[in-house]
């Protein structure tokens, strides 16, 4: 009779674990779709192997991600679509650049919030971009600079 209560007690409290594990990750990948968030836009010259579902951060917070990365047919740049969370509210002036999260990590869009008083909207583009520096690119610079 114990054992069976014990085993009972026991299984209540890894159900009990479970969902609130369970809410603790829908809240983590913000799978609520009630917010009203907004869509912008940025160009690259270079993507950096940026995709889909990446995340958009600023000061390493994040605040949105990629919904789609794909090549702008007039001017052949990669156009990235990002959501914003409606609680963030950029400005023009702010510069969006492709960061790593090391030399193994992946790939996000970090923004640099700027100081203009004119906001973005729902779909703007963001003008202010930095293109990602590859481990190549530098790589290469470093053997030019030490070979003069």
């Amino acid at each position: 009779m114990n054992k069976n209560i014990f085993e009972t007690i026991l299984g209540v409290i890894v159900i009990i674990v479970a969902i609130v594990f369970g809410f603790k990750l829908y809240e983590q990948f913000n799978i609520n779709n009630q917010s009203k968030n907004y869509i912008v836009y940025a160009l690259f010259n270079n993507s950096g192997g940026i995709k889909k579902g990446a995340d958009v951060r600023i000061s390493g917070v994040r605040i949105g991600k990629i919904l789609d990365v794909n090549l702008d047919n007039e001017n052949y740049k990669a156009k990235i679509k990002m959501e914003i969370s409606d609680k963030i509210v950029l400005s023009k002036d702010s510069v969006v650049e492709i960061a790593s999260d090391g030399f193994i990590g992946g790939k996000y869009v970090r923004i640099i919030s700027g100081t203009d008083t004119k906001l973005i909207k729902q779909n703007s583009e963001l003008e202010n971009t930095k293109d990602i520096v590859s481990l190549e690119q530098m790589l290469g610079k470093l053997i030019f600079l030490t070979t003069d």
